[in-house]
């Protein structure tokens, strides 16, 4: 609406500031006014709430009415509880802030000085490495990167393949290219890399909501089809680890892509404690011994064609049975028990719950004649909440469409960990042992499947 002419107000908190600050930019309102909250408001009293409110709304009337020297001259005032007789403190919005530059596709040559320790420390000091060590980006070895995408799939470095959230930078092959070189990725990852990027950037991914959320979350690509192979990306034991460069490296690169590219220091990265297997994340189904169709063939592709899938993943959650299981129903019991509790956000809303399945308990299905559609069923069915357990101000997170269906039918009501069956994705990975595992989603999020294609639309075939 400020765009637009119309004085408007915005409420944010301390925690999300930084933010508030890149999106105001990112719409060319350097100086879009600000009344700036304590945060977290989740544990205020409902009487702090209310002074917070009063607090708040001179204000908020002074920003909307243009009067007065806080409105004219101010880009934020603090407000906390108590302060009655508070002084304001404010920032003056400042006339050397830039826009965020939309034609700006070359990424800018750096000099700096030529030994590996002189490199790293200056990266390090500008925040645009993760606190490891980095492979300088120099030409030639990015434009081996660039010219092999171009060679391979017909793209250019200037390229843009997408804008990314928060700061809506341009994720061109050049950048793309950079990022990959510096986490350690061979040329012959930017197609899986490529597509990672184009899957993050769809809308429906929701990239802006992963990256300046509190919630311990970070996308997660599966690659499904030859490229597995190709690129020797591990699908086995230890599937995330070990000496698997591809493993290691495209998922570190497409953390770097998101940091560099689409966001800046203090907007990103906000996370409680943060995604334990953020360094390492992306995995290969294991189709060899899949007892079902493969993820991207479920999903219409053929399967000579690659594909990336990214989910907008929580940490995981490793479910054990010991072996205990020798039919189907028990071990699908045991899976349902398992990934349903209280604190799995996916039972609010509208979420996409992962389940990773070992080959041991894939096998075990497959061999009781369960199809992956009926696996996903009896999980929807049999993996829910009680409605009784749930605290009821904890209601208040929950979406109106759960609510519409699951309240008020009694306290041994059960909400389900997804909207629908189909929502629950369940892919086969690791080696030999009966450790499968959970992954809630960030709510809001969809995952998005990506095919390798060339720039013409065409399907890369390995």
């Amino acid at each position: 609406m400020e765009t637009r002419g119309v004085p408007t107000s915005t409420i944010v908190t301390t925690a999300f500031l930084n933010h508030a600050r890149l999106a105001a930019k990112h719409l060319r309102l350097d100086r879009l006014p600000l009344v700036v909250t304590p945060h977290p408001l989740n544990d205020l009293t409902p009487e702090q709430l209310r002074e917070l409110a009063r607090a708040a709304y001179p204000l908020i009337v002074e920003q909307l009415t243009g009067q007065g020297a806080l409105a004219q001259n101010a880009h934020v005032d603090y407000i906390h509880p108590g302060e009655r007789n508070r002084q304001r403190r404010t920032e003056a919005a400042s006339s050397t802030d830039t826009p965020v530059s939309y034609s700006q596709l070359e990424a800018p040559i750096l000099e700096i000085e030529d030994s590996w320790k002189a490199v790293n420390d200056w990266f390090l000091k500008h925040d645009l490495t993760d606190g490891l060590p980095i492979v300088p980006p120099t030409e030639a070895d990015v434009q081996a990167m660039t010219d092999y995408a171009e060679r391979t799939l017909g793209w250019r470095s200037s390229d843009a393949l997408g804008t990314l959230a928060p700061k809506g930078g341009l994720a061109t092959v050049e950048k793309i290219a950079a990022n990959a070189v510096m986490a350690g990725c061979k040329p012959e990852y930017m197609p899986v890399l490529i597509a990672c990027v184009q899957a993050i950037a769809d809308p429906k991914f929701n990239l802006d909501a992963v990256q300046t959320s509190t919630h311990n979350t970070s996308p997660l690509p599966i690659v499904n089809g030859p490229v597995r192979n190709a690129i020797d990306l591990n699908w086995g034991y230890n599937y995330t680890g070990s000496r698997w460069q591809s493993t290691s490296t495209i998922g570190r690169a497409l953390r770097l892509i998101m940091a560099n590219v689409g966001g800046t220091p203090g907007s990103i990265n906000i996370h409680t404690q943060g995604h334990i297997a953020r360094y390492e994340n992306c995995i290969a189904e294991n189709e060899e011994e899949n007892p079902w169709e493969p993820l991207h063939v479920e999903r219409g592709y053929p399967p000579e064609v690659s594909t990336v899938t990214v989910i907008p993943a929580c940490p995981a959650a490793m479910i054990d049975e010991r072996g205990d299981c020798q039919t189907a129903k028990d071990l699908l019991k045991t899976l349902a028990h398992s990934i349903a509790y209280v604190g799995n956000r996916n039972i609010n809303g509208d979420g996409q719950p992962l389940l990773i399945l070992c080959p041991q308990h894939a096998r075990i299905l497959g061999n009781d004649g369960f199809s992956k559609t009926e696996v996903k069923r009896f999980i929807w069915e049999q993996a829910r909440v009680r409605f009784g357990d749930i605290p009821r101000r904890n209601l208040a997170g929950f979406s109106e469409k759960k609510l519409k269906f699951y309240s008020d039918f009694g306290p041994d009501y059960g909400i389900p960990i997804a909207d629908k069956p189909e929502d629950i994705v369940v892919v086969v990975m690791g080696g030999k042992g009966t450790h499968s595992l959970s992954v809630q989603t960030q709510l809001a999020c969809r995952n998005v499947t990506v095919p390798i294609t060339r720039k013409d639309g065409s399907p890369w075939l390995v």
